[in-house]
C-alpha cells in the first residue's frame, strides 16, 4: 500500500509502527491525523485544542 501526506510517502520505522500500535492506530489513519491533529484533552464548549507531535 502507498501512504501519503500532501503528496509526500509516509515512510515509518519499526520503532514508529510499535507506538502506532500501543495506541490503536494503524497505517491508515496516520495521513488524516497529520493534517487535522488529534484532541488533546476535553475543553470547555466551544474551545477547540488540536495537537501534533
Amino acid at each position: 500500500m502507498d501512504f501519503t501526506c500532501k503528496g509526500k510517502p509516509i515512510l515509518p520505522t519499526k520503532t514508529a509502527l510499535n507506538e502506532l500500535s500501543e495506541i490503536n492506530v494503524n497505517l491508515n489513519e496516520v495521513p488524516e491525523i497529520l493534517e487535522k491533529g488529534f484532541e488533546v484533552r476535553k475543553r470547555k464548549k466551544n474551545i477547540t485544542e488540536r495537537g501534533i507531535q
